[in-house]
């Protein structure tokens, strides 16, 4: 028993250890070496651009000094100068930079000083490498050659690899090489560093978990022992393990669990297979009639793929319960449950109560398929009949409209679109078909593409502006909200972006839209002492045409008016790019304009992606916030969104803030600022 437990924990440290010192070995140390060697080729390439710029800087002066001076001396003078930096340059351990012309001669090296004679130019195969060389500049490629290397000056067999830059005012070509030997050199001596203090934390780490598990578990092979002892029956046993720990807390529950079980072995499962019926039978019923719910009907759509399914929909019962009080409106649903239940069950049909005046029936024979509205008819006939309500001692006639949807995918859906297809042509009912779906979604594209196209061409799109206030209650900020203006008889209305932004996608006008929006608002940043608060998403990031118009807009702008700007970047899992995400932030962050995450708080919310951005402010969504004062899970993730944001300096905004309540819950939360409607409802400004 001791030996099964310590190899088994053992064994998980040993797999946990084997495990990280492969990723070392084979992931970690291969890139840690990759990236050396390309630290190195990038420095290579630094000091290439340095000398180059360096020479170019000359070249300008001598073509502003052409008439004065004479070229050959001058040329002399800055090879001269040149020849001290150049020597002070070394790249790795052997690495160097050196020139050299047209004409296959070396004019600058680091071998040859001012007053040695090198043989470099007289080497045989100087011309030939010299063309090769060439040629890899004009085709943009790093050079590959071989050279030696001083202490072995007769070896030319020593691997080099070059980087090529050409001046044509003085002909001379600027050269950066390294030997690879030495890149991999040092590449090999830091992952072998990197692999022995590895394995040398590993070893350790091993060691001081095998004294610790053994440590561990000597209290845990007592309890282990009590509890074969009760597994037997023996529940008189008791542990006792002397620690002032966990497993010292641990020995007394489990004890305390022994006079527990003791005490309700006997009736437990009974109690048990009581809660559970209890807990599904609320599941999956209506808690007024008692009838099976929506998520009963869904249960068995999955279940049954031929079938019909009939949403009937009593229409005007809210006029009942404002009538006779909702009291009333209850006994009347209670009597029609039971009712339409036993016409059901004779007829062999499944019937729910889905909605608060909404019931399904689901027949499973389809025995009048080809015919199916008689069976409708059917259904109709026995909503029909009167409802007596004892309490009034009167009787009540409904009259209902019928949805139907049969063996169609998703066939809840489709019963609906049957349902709302139905009430509108004041039908009695409509049996389901893809036509009625179809017909639907092109009359309300063409509606709101001739409503969008209209607005666009009559300036109608305008901006509204919410208010947002800081704890003290003073208004600081606006977020800038879209409004379409409709006038009918000399009244005007605000249509919101709800209704038409889906269509405004589809028919390609949504950012004709927000162009409007945007340049409206920035407009008014004169008149406006507050700070305005910008929606946008990451698709418009993505969106170059719509970027190179904000960036325009933002152009115009002057700084006092850029600091008036707020970014709200809708935070959510479709920011397939952070870098470019990253960017955008930094870019317009350095021209003054704050930024914003929305909607924080669902969804996507990464607290890492926030670490890395550092938003100036996190507006928590509004389905955390709506229910706040009454829902303790909304509750305690809004108290640590603030408890987070706050450590690192990020200012907290809650919107849908609707009542009272919510207001004053949010204050003992700490909150910074506040927006909804309870504080401000969106409005145009003057």
């Amino acid at each position: 028993m001791k030996n099964k437990i310590f190899y088994k924990i053992y064994a998980i440290i040993v797999a946990i250890v084997l495990i990280y010192s492969l990723f070392i070995i084979f992931i970690i140390t291969p890139k840690i070496s990759d990236y050396i060697i390309d630290l190195e080729i990038k420095q290579a390439q630094i000091q290439l651009k340095r000398v180059d710029s360096i020479i170019k800087s000359k070249e300008l002066y001598l073509k502003s000094q052409e008439k004065d001076i004479d070229f050959e001396e001058a040329k002399k003078s800055i090879l001269e100068e040149l020849r001290s930096l150049i020597q002070s340059i070394t790249i790795e351990d052997l690495g160097y930079i050196f020139l050299i012309n047209s004409e296959a001669k070396i004019v600058l090296h680091p071998e040859i000083t001012k007053d040695s004679n090198s043989s470099i130019n007289n080497m045989p195969n100087i011309k030939s490498m010299f063309q090769k060389l060439e040629l890899a500049y004009k085709k943009n490629m790093p050079y590959e050659y071989k050279w030696h290397k001083k202490e072995d000056s007769s070896n030319f067999s020593y691997e080099k690899i070059a980087w090529i830059k050409y001046n044509d005012y003085f002909d001379w070509y600027i050269v950066s090489s390294l030997y690879k030997e030495d890149l991999i050199k040092k590449s090999n001596e830091i992952s072998f560093m990197i692999i022995n203090i590895s394995l040398i934390v590993l070893i350790l780490i091993s060691l001081l978990s095998s004294l610790f598990i053994k440590r561990l578990l000597n209290p845990i092979l007592k309890l282990s022992e009590k509890a074969r002892l009760v597994k037997e029956g023996r529940f008189d046993i008791r542990c006792s393990v002397d620690t002032n720990d966990e497993l010292g807390v641990l020995s007394s529950q489990f004890n305390d669990m022994l006079d527990f079980i003791e005490d309700n072995t006997k009736n437990l499962e009974k109690k048990i297979s009581q809660r559970t019926k209890e807990i599904e039978y609320k599941l999956y019923h209506e808690s007024v009639t008692g009838a099976k719910n929506r998520l009963a009907l869904l249960n068995d759509l999955k279940k049954y793929e031929f079938s019909a399914l009939n949403l009937i929909s009593i229409d005007d019962f809210d006029d009942i319960n404002e009538l006779y009080g909702y009291e009333v409106g209850d006994e009347v649903l209670i009597e029609l449950t039971t009712r339409i239940d036993e016409f059901a069950k004779k007829e062999d049909f499944l019937f729910y109560k889905i909605g608060s005046a909404t019931f399904a029936i689901l027949d499973l024979q389809l025995k009048n398929f080809i015919s199916y509205d008689l069976v409708i008819q059917k259904i109709l006939k026995e909503f029909k009949k009167p409802v007596r309500i004892n309490s009034l001692k009167i009787e009540i006639i409904f009259e209902i409209t019928v949805g139907t949807a049969i063996s169609q995918n998703n066939q809840l859906a489709c019963a609906n679109i049957a349902l709302k297809n139905a009430k509108k042509r004041g039908s009695r009912f409509t049996i389901y078909n893809q036509t009625i779906d179809t017909q639907e979604n092109i009359k309300n594209t063409t509606f709101w593409r001739e409503k969008i196209n209209s607005a666009l061409k009559d300036d109608r799109v305008i901006p509204f502006f919410q208010p947002i206030f800081n704890k003290e209650g003073k208004l600081i900020k606006y977020e800038v909200l879209m409004r379409i203006k409709e006038t009918i008889e000399n009244e005007h209305f605000y249509i919101s972006p709800t209704k038409f932004l889906d269509i405004a996608f589809k028919i390609k006008q949504y950012y004709s839209l927000n162009r409007i929006i945007i340049s409206k608002a920035f407009s008014m940043l004169d008149t406006i002492k507050e700070e305005i608060s910008i929606n946008l998403s990451f698709s418009d990031i993505m969106n170059v045409e719509y970027m190179k118009f904000l960036k325009s807009q933002i152009e115009l702008l002057n700084k006092e008016q850029r600091e008036k700007i707020v970014f709200e970047i809708l935070e959510s899992d479709d920011i397939t790019d952070s870098e470019v995400l990253s960017q955008f932030i930094s870019e317009y962050r350095g021209k003054g304009i704050k930024i914003a995450i929305d909607d924080f708080g669902t969804g996507f919310s990464n607290f890492s992606y926030i670490l890395k951005i550092k938003p100036d402010f996190i507006k928590i969504d509004g389905s955390l916030i709506k229910d706040i004062n009454s829902d303790e899970n909304s509750y305690e993730i809004v108290k640590s969104i603030t408890t987070f944001s706050k450590s690192l300096g990020i200012k907290v905004i809650a919107e849908f803030v609707h009542s009272k309540e919510v207001y004053e819950t949010l204050k003992r939360l700490d909150i910074d600022e506040f927006q909804g409607y309870y504080l401000g409802e969106p409005c145009a400004l003057n």
